[in-house]
């Protein structure tokens, strides 16, 4: 199973047979085994997608809701997956379904990706039909996100695969479920003031922040695995822990957006987060050799040409060195000319001036090289257009607060810079705390902004402010662009969203007071959770919840799939950063974030230290012992990849025999019980309100099991929920009415 092509188009831009070519908007072949099609073939393609649609469409729906919004079209060799957005549009997935494939996904996860990526271009771009004037543009944004999204997808099938099946709801998403301190009214202390508190009345409420920010979002994105001990963690606490208003309708779009990013390339950091991380193939470099030797027929030709090359190379080379020494010589006199500029000032100086004068004259001829080759690489990519992905390279080159350096100004600057920084950078040149620029740490926490106008003023925009297309309920526009800003505290990720006209976000001492209420908030969050129940126990049940009015889901399935990408073609991958990559000829190590330390990641510190936090093993800093034991883990967590991939498949198919079943619109109740391998009971009850499934394991431990019989037995008349809910045990019974409370 692999990707084949993926295809956008528009039938109303078409009025006759003469240009159809106008539907097409977009049209990517994967890898390079198939031939490119044709202008012709492209064509006929999104016709027959046209053809089959309108055939299946015969019986319009009564309500028009939901009706024919998604086809899933079964060729000889091919799977057509199709979904239809803003009433127009088409967005067309082709995959290969050869016989005996095994590794075979089930199509809902690639019709749920399609719906997401839609998703995601609308959180980022806007809708399609925002640019209904200049179809060019978006044909340019279509390449710049659709095909990096799928190209990912295509190198690794496991992104699709390693969030279990819930992904295949695209309109809800996963909240975090914690049991905080709350819960134990022995070591609950009212007094204290909670977190969540700080954030209404010292960030919300405040009177800087009043209407300003629109909303905080927080969310607890931690590891699989522990890195130390590689002792899977619960996914029971991953999502979204709240946020701050109910009127924010692209809630579900965001967090799925945040989970796609954080488990498809295993980070946080800043490049991710603006769209700038993206994988690639790395060939071996036996490969590259074979590619660039000669072989066949007309080697003397192609040598031939090759020496022809080579004397034109060195007609260059030449040509180029005579215009490096004449630039060298106009450096030289441009350099004699300050320097004799310099010592006229220098005589009308006291001597400490004149002292000083020297060692900066010196440290400046020092940094020319540097000089020269950062306005080389400007020159080369303004030539060739990819000067805003180049400009992120400055970021790990230093940047000296000299006085005789000149530094460029512009908007940002003038908003951001004030006379206390350059006072403190006179002082001291070299004091350029990270606390300023990235973050700070609190003992063995790690925290600080991925994205603010803190960045470097040389790195693109979006490092400052991501522009994200929202929709609040009670604004005055449905839709509107918010400057949102991103920062992190160890594995909790916070997103603060922003009115465009909310200016403070630009002065440097307002985002240094928001970290500092972020850090208490953040402090007194793992402080309760912390404090709370014993949770180091392996619970015999798996669940998830799906809630049809808030659009939320709780589970504690264990994330994770086996390796669904068995092309031999496609060779080891590694995560590389647009525009930097093209700089990096080491090809013996995969890149791999950690290793650009410049630039923030979310997680413990350094992203490489013993202790993880989302295990609690901060026990010296908060003073629990029972922090390094919290792992959420149930009897799913101990499967290897290989059944617990088998067992999702089982639920998803008991789903779909659900879903196929007719059901009364007004009000209906359906409870099943299955039976599966290994002694695994799956209960699914669905409502018009909520979807439950429950996976128990009955065997588990043979004395609980018959105690848990017994007490079955005994309380079954007393219990409210059904016979088929009672056969779970008296465990399950109890952990369902805690949450009715």
């Amino acid at each position: 199973m692999r990707l084949r092509y993926i295809t956008v188009f528009d039938p109303s831009r078409s009025t006759n047979e003469n240009d159809t070519f106008k539907q097409l908007l977009l049209f990517h072949s994967f890898g390079d085994n198939d031939p490119v099609p044709s202008l012709n073939e492209k064509l006929s393609t999104i016709g027959i997608i046209q053809g089959i649609w309108s055939l299946t469409n015969s019986r319009p729906s009564s309500d028009g809701q939901h009706e024919d919004l998604e086809k899933i079209i079964e060729l000889d060799n091919d799977v057509l997956l199709c979904i239809k957005v803003e009433s127009r549009f088409f967005i067309s997935l082709a995959i290969s379904n050869s016989i005996g494939d095994e590794s075979t996904i089930p199509f809902q996860y690639f019709s749920s990706y399609l719906w997401l990526s839609y998703k995601f271009f609308k959180l980022l771009n806007g809708p399609f039909a925002r640019f209904s004037k200049d179809f060019n543009k978006l044909t340019d944004l279509l390449n710049e996100f659709v095909l990096p999204f799928w190209n990912d997808i295509y190198l690794n099938l496991e992104t699709i695969t390693n969030r279990s099946f819930t992904v295949i709801w695209p309109d809800f998403y996963k909240r975090a479920s914690f049991q905080h301190g709350s819960f134990n009214p022995v070591i609950n202390n009212s007094d204290k003031e909670s977190w969540d508190a700080i954030v209404l009345q010292k960030i919300l409420l405040d009177k800087k922040s009043y209407l300003g920010i629109k909303d905080i979002l927080v969310y607890h994105l931690p590891k699989h695995n522990d890195k130390s001990t590689r002792v899977p963690i619960g996914t029971k606490t991953y999502g979204l822990v709240r946020n701050f208003t109910n009127d924010l309708k692209t809630l579900p779009d965001i967090s799925n957006w945040l989970y796609h990013l954080h488990y498809t390339y295993g980070e946080i950091s800043s490049h991710i987060l603006t769209g700038n991380a993206h994988f690639k193939e790395e060939l071996p470099v036996e490969e590259e050799q074979e590619r660039n030797q000669p072989t066949g027929e007309g080697e003397e030709e192609e040598q031939q040409q090759e020496q022809q090359q080579e004397q034109e190379q060195q007609q260059q080379q030449e040509q180029e060195q005579q215009q490096e020494q004449e630039q060298q010589q106009e450096q030289e006199q441009q350099q004699e000319q300050e320097q004799q500029e310099q010592q006229q000032q220098q005589n009308t100086l006291p001597n400490n001036t004149n002292n000083l004068s020297l060692s900066e004259r010196m440290i400046h001829n020092v940094t020319l090289p540097i000089s020269f080759a950062y306005d080389a690489i400007h020159e080369v990519s303004t030539t060739t257009g990819v000067s805003s992905s180049l400009s992120m390279i400055m970021d790990y080159v230093p940047k000296p607060h000299w006085p005789f350096l000149s530094s460029s100004s512009n908007k940002n600057d003038s908003k951001n810079k004030n006379s206390s920084t350059n006072d403190r950078t006179e002082v001291n040149p070299t004091l350029i705390t990270e606390s300023e620029t990235i973050g700070g740490t609190i003992g063995n926490s790690r925290f600080g902004f991925l994205v603010s106008p803190l960045s470097c003023n040389l790195l693109p925009p979006s490092y400052q402010a991501l522009k994200l297309n929202l929709d609040f309920k009670n604004s005055k526009v449905n839709e509107n662009f918010y400057n949102c800003l991103f920062w992190y505290f160890d594995d909790f990720l916070v997103m603060i969203v922003c009115d465009p006209d909310f200016d403070k976000i630009w002065e440097k001492d307002y985002l240094k007071d928001l970290s500092f209420q972020l850090c208490q908030s953040m402090i007194c969050l793992k402080n309760d959770i912390y404090s709370s129940q014993n949770c180091d126990t392996m619970e015999s049940f798996g669940y998830v919840i799906k809630d049809n009015a808030t659009n939320q889901i709780d589970s504690s399935v264990p994330f994770g799939s086996p390796r669904m990408t068995l092309n031999e073609n496609i060779s080891t991958l590694q995560l590389a950063i647009n525009g930097i990559d093209q700089f990096i000829n080491d090809n013996s190590n995969s890149l791999s974030l950690i290793n650009w330390n410049p630039i923030a990641i979310m997680g413990g510190f350094n992203n490489s230290s013993k202790s993880d936090s989302t295990q609690g093993s901060q026990s010296e800093v908060i003073g629990n012992k029972q922090a390094s034991k919290r792992k959420y883990l149930n009897f799913l967590s101990l499967m290897n990849t290989e059944k617990l991939w088998d067992l999702q498949i089982d639920v998803l198919q008991f789903l779909i025999s659900l879903q196929n079943s007719k059901k009364d619109p007004e009000y209906f109740q359906e409870e099943r019980l299955l039976k599966l391998n290994n002694g695994i009971l799956c209960y699914i009850r669905e409502t018009n309100s909520k979807l439950v499934i429950i996976i128990k394991n009955w065997f588990q431990n043979d004395v609980t099991t018959k105690a848990l019989k017994q007490r079955n037995h005994v309380g079954s008349n007393v219990s409210k929920e059904s016979s088929l809910f009672q056969s779970l045990g008296p465990d399950v019974i109890d952990w369902w009415e805690s949450r009715e409370i």
